[in-house]
């Protein structure tokens, strides 16, 4: 659903002063001669199980659980504190990126003004991460590692300050690496999760500011004809698209430009490629273009049917976009069918006390009204 329609960073690459290669080294060595590593493995695979199962807060409780061991080994075989920093303290990654320390008591979420529910493309890098027990793995790559699973369970929890704050952290981790990367980590993977949650709190001007170095790197380290730079392109989009004032212009520049590239690469019978289309008909809805909008919703629900299938929530959110545009048309009967087909799909999935589903009831009731069907507008 939508809002009216149901350059560069220079960052700053900051080592932790307090920590040595050596002492890295060290705590590397023992802990493989300890056996921690398949230890801690083992806890993280069944935390990204959890995960992906829904079960957030058995996830949480893994990850956290593994990184302490990584913590409780490193008090055992050093009298130094300087590895636990890392993982303590958010390493900068540029001027926009800020967090608190202190975890709130009573989080919640502060993303208002869009449904988490139905997908606008704007969270890409939200798979957790494995870590494989036969693999080399470092004292980095594992605490990266961790650190990112952990932020996931926390934006699935609503939990927008902890996530973010791991996400940072992770950031300065992988940066440390010069390589950009850490196992199957990456910064654009970070910058991504941490322009997401500034997209949940309003933050527009900061998620701008994340999503264009991400965009940035991103063409770097893939090329600029790559499906993560796609993702970057749809995500600046959405951003623009949702600005206090919409620039659609904006929004429809790099739209075009990611759906290209989604199209090229991945063919067009794909999720991604429908989530594109379904975002510029936003864009043509909002600019008073109805006929073009609704060539794009009808181009996306065929793909989303497909991959889908007709019971799926972004299904049912491009029926309500089409139904909506009929409804501005004059298209009556055909907005009422689409409005049945969104509450047949969204009231057993979100249950009838959801905005959304009200908001569809009061719009059908409208078009009875005007039809003057007054008992069944009641």
């Amino acid at each position: 659903m939508q809002r009216h329609h149901m350059n560069t960073i220079h960052h700053h690459a900051i080592k932790p002063q307090l920590v040595s290669e050596r002492l890295v080294d060290r705590v590397n060595h023992n802990m493989a001669s300890h056996g921690l590593v398949g230890i801690i493995a083992h806890i993280n695979n069944i935390g990204v199980m959890h995960l992906n199962e829904g079960k957030s807060d058995e996830a949480l409780d893994c990850f956290r659980r593994a990184l302490s061991r990584v913590d409780g080994f490193e008090t055992a075989c050093s009298s130094s504190s300087s590895l636990k920093m890392i993982a303590d303290e958010p390493v900068p990654f540029c001027g926009s990126l800020k967090t608190k320390t202190t975890r709130p008591s009573s989080p919640r979420s502060c993303y208002i003004f869009q449904r988490q529910e139905y997908d606008e493309g704007m969270h890409e890098f939200k798979d957790p991460f494995r870590i494989e027990t036969g693999s080399s793995n470092s004292y980095q790559i594992l605490v990266a590692t961790l650190l990112y699973n952990e932020g996931l369970a926390h934006i699935r929890l609503g939990q927008e300050e902890e996530a973010k704050g791991c996400f940072i952290t992770t950031l300065g981790m992988i940066q440390w690496t010069n390589s950009g990367k850490t196992g199957g980590l990456n910064v654009v993977a970070c910058l991504h999760n941490i322009g997401y949650l500034e997209y949940r709190c309003m933050q527009h001007s900061e998620a701008l500011v994340t999503f264009n170095e991400a965009l940035r790197l991103g063409q770097h380290m893939f090329g600029p004809h790559s499906v993560e730079v796609a993702a970057t392109l749809n995500c600046l989009g959405v951003l623009h698209f949702h600005m206090p004032k919409a620039d659609t212009a904006s929004a429809m520049q790099y739209y075009l430009q990611s759906l290209a590239i989604r199209q090229d690469v991945l063919g067009d019978q794909n999720e991604a490629v429908a989530t594109s289309l379904n975002n510029i008909g936003r864009v043509y809805y909002m600019k008073g273009e109805y006929d073009e909008a609704l060539a794009m919703y009808h181009e996306s629900l065929l793909v989303r049917r497909l991959v889908l299938g007709n019971a799926h929530l972004d299904v049912a959110a491009t029926v309500y976009n089409a139904g909506q545009t009929y409804h501005q048309k004059g298209d009556l009967n055909t907005a009422l069918q689409l409005y049945d087909e969104f509450l047949s799909i969204a009231v057993p999935k979100l249950g009838k006390g959801h905005r959304d589903v009200a908001t569809m009831y009061k719009c059908m009731a409208q078009i009875y009204h005007e039809q003057r069907k007054y008992e069944q507008a009641l």
